[in-house]
């Protein structure tokens, strides 16, 4: 949920208060995709309210694996208002 300052386009620099982003690249492909994908997945997340809808309620959340550090998994489920759709993340 969280972009700062250039991440958005995956700016080279860390960002400093003295100048401006480097939005010159997003001119170069790369820049630019990165830019594409975070539009796409702030999209994605605005559009599924599974995702933020009960972010302060126990009921909002389920753990499906939590527990299989051997082979860096983790994944759970987020559930909206009224339980209609659900969201499965695996990571």
């Amino acid at each position: 949920k969280l972009s700062f300052m250039g991440n958005e386009f995956a700016q080279w620099n860390e960002w400093n208060f003295n100048q401006s982003l480097d939005w010159h690249l997003i001119s170069e492909k790369p820049h630019k995709q990165m830019q594409e994908w975070c539009q796409a997945i702030n999209h994605f997340y605005k559009e599924h309210p599974e995702l933020w809808e009960l972010d302060n309620s126990r009921g909002g959340f389920t753990w499906l694996q939590c527990d299989d550090p051997d082979n860096s998994v983790a994944i759970f489920v987020r559930y909206p208002l009224g339980r209609g759709s659900v969201v499965m993340v695996a990571c």
